[in-house]
């Protein structure tokens, strides 16, 4: 099926009727152009409600820092897949959260996915909170004797 835009930025509206994947290539030209830019991508159509299998998650967040707040947040693949995640702390003594308050130590966060299929990924990521060091300059006073 071939549609075309001239709107800024480009918009397309297809219904695809069949589950499958799909190449959709664009080209774009405009009145000085012989030849148009073209590119691809592959859609993947599902049915909706269909589980699709987890493949990987990652955990994004500081590696290193102060003490104080800090936010993590997840990315799995594929991203059109559902599932709940839980944050695990190797401390025990906290909630599953992805938002802590840390003090200076060493902690592992360990992240676990499983969705419909009962697929489960994890990741782990390792911080290291150091002290934050104060410098204190003091006068230096110098006496004649």
């Amino acid at each position: 099926v071939t549609g075309t835009s001239s709107a800024d930025p480009f918009t397309f509206d297809h219904v695809f009727t069949q589950v499958g994947t799909y190449t959709v290539e664009i080209a774009v030209q405009n009145c000085d152009m012989a030849v148009p830019v073209t590119d691809t991508v592959q859609v993947v159509v599902v049915k909706a409600g269909t589980c699709v299998s987890l493949t990987g998650i990652t955990i994004v967040g500081e590696t290193s820092g102060h003490p104080g707040g800090y936010t993590f947040t997840t990315t799995y693949a594929p991203n059109n897949a559902s599932l709940p995640i839980s944050y695990t702390w190797d401390d025990g003594g906290t909630g599953a959260v992805s938002v802590r308050t840390l003090s200076v130590g060493v902690y592992t966060l360990a992240v676990t996915a499983t969705n419909c299929s009962g697929a489960t990924v994890t990741d782990t990521h390792t911080i290291t909170i150091e002290a934050v060091m104060r410098h204190i300059y003091l006068p230096l006073v110098l006496r004649n004797s």
